[in-house]
């Protein structure tokens, strides 16, 4: 299975008051997963707008996960949507980041999916997120895994992608893989248009893609 890394630079703007705004799908994906979270300006609600889908199905399909505790397979939607609960403290095993990433694999390979887009690190709120990395990768890349899929696109926040490569590394190293690089790709980006006057006297700036630029700030 090929893991690529699409590399994402968040606007400072969306880093400092912590909501996901802009996000690109990957053409050749027949599924996409990402945390049950539609609360608010969300990375899930960002995929959602992107999409065009409808707020009150996934806003239903994402307390519906939290409830049971368990991936949810949105198959409403183009393309498919796997929803992944939310991490709970004191959670059994089944319910942690690595049980997750087990029952996230076992649909792809129910689903008969190929090309799963994984968003879950597209935009980190903390940088507490990484230390799931390894603990994902070793489910993901561990030799006896059977998930059909021939593809993960794995959306890195561009302040983790270091520490991912470096969990990357340590995987293979752990399962004595023969080592690829993995490949690397920088995912679309986005910026602000210019204000738009409205009626009542106020203006309002509308979200535009950009010309691909390097990150401001070190990649950790």
């Amino acid at each position: 299975m090929k893991i690529t890394f699409r590399v994402q630079i968040n606007l400072e703007a969306e880093i400092r008051v912590g909501q996901k705004l802009g996000f690109t799908g990957v053409s050749d994906s027949d599924s996409i997963s990402a945390t049950a979270n539609a609360s608010g300006w969300t990375p899930l609600n960002a995929v959602r707008v992107a999409y065009g889908w409808e707020l009150e199905l996934i806003r239903a399909a994402a307390d519906h996960c939290n409830a049971r505790r368990e991936v949810a397979i949105v198959s409403e939607v183009t393309p498919t949507l796997l929803l992944v609960p939310q991490i709970v403290k004191h959670a059994t095993y089944r319910r942690t980041v690595e049980g997750y990433a087990i029952d996230l694999l076992m649909a792809a390979k129910h689903l008969n999916l190929k090309h799963l887009h994984f968003t879950h690190f597209g935009f980190l709120q903390s940088m507490k997120a990484t230390s799931d990395f390894q603990k994902i990768l070793e489910i993901f890349l561990n030799p006896l895994a059977e998930s059909g899929l021939d593809e993960i696109v794995w959306d890195i926040d561009y302040r983790g992608f270091r520490i991912l490569q470096n969990a990357y590394d340590a995987v293979c190293a752990r399962f004595h893989l023969p080592y690829v690089q993995p490949t690397t790709e920088l995912a679309p980006q986005f910026t602000w248009g210019r204000p738009i006057a409205t009626s009542g006297g106020y203006s309002w700036h509308e979200l535009v893609p950009s010309a691909p630029t390097q990150p401001s700030m070190p990649m950790y």
